[in-house]
């Protein structure tokens, strides 16, 4: 005789007081897992962000999809929290209800007025990693060109896009804008990885921009105490 036990999700405070043991950051695992008991477990057990348990499970249940459905799956994977309807249906031009509605009976996906998002942010990594380098690029590619043709997006998102776009121009173009405006909030941190980001592709640019790019990395790197870097 086989009997179901559901699992209630485990609260912010329960998933700390697990974490706490194993010297482990319970905010980060709770984001990751949503307080979901096996996937908050097998992170504790491991002590990775995606452990294999993980990562097999997951990929394992995206298998059982159709093969439209699977690609609606990957193309909702690029988009870290959520992604529009309208911008999914841009980068998967293959995309249907029905297709959606597969993603969404399966448990992999969840709906919210006009958005949909992975039940768990560890089950967007493992099937954002399982997508080939060239694919995933490819999305990628096309989120950035939906998104700056259809809305005024805030300039990290299209940074996000085109980092995992490989677009150099759009890099140094995109990311010391996002640095700008990072920095005119207080978000220091966030405004020297973009300088860094914008530096990592900026080999072709004249020396001049080169410089000042330098230049505007090492005033926010100061202010967030890494005067080594």
């Amino acid at each position: 005789v086989c009997s179901r036990m559901e699992v209630p999700r485990l609260s912010a405070a329960a998933v700390h007081e697990l974490a706490r043991p194993h010297a482990q950051d319970g905010a980060k695992i709770f984001s990751l897992t949503g307080g979901n008991a096996f996937l908050v477990t097998e992170v504790l057990r491991s002590g990775q962000d995606c452990p294999a348990t993980v990562r097999d499970a997951l990929l394992q249940r995206a298998e059982a999809l159709s093969g439209e459905a699977r690609e609606v799956l990957n193309a909702a994977s690029i988009f870290p929290r959520r992604v529009e309807d309208w911008l999914l249906a841009a980068v998967c031009p293959a995309r249907d209800e029905a297709h959606v509605n597969e993603c969404l009976l399966s448990g992999m996906l969840t709906a919210d007025q006009g958005f949909l998002m992975f039940r768990h942010e560890i089950a967007r990594q493992a099937i954002e990693g399982a997508i080939p380098d060239a694919a995933r690029a490819s999305l990628n590619k096309r989120a950035l060109q939906a998104l700056r043709r259809r809305t005024p997006a805030a300039t990290a998102r299209l940074v996000h896009h085109a980092l995992a776009a490989r677009d150099a121009d759009a890099v140094c173009e995109l990311a010391p804008k996002a640095a700008e405006e990072a920095a005119r909030v207080g978000a220091h941190r966030q405004a020297a990885q973009h300088y860094a980001d914008a530096l990592s592709y900026a080999e072709h640019l004249p020396a001049e921009r080169r410089a000042d790019l330098y230049e505007r990395s090492a005033f926010e790197l100061q202010l967030i105490g890494r005067v080594g870097d």
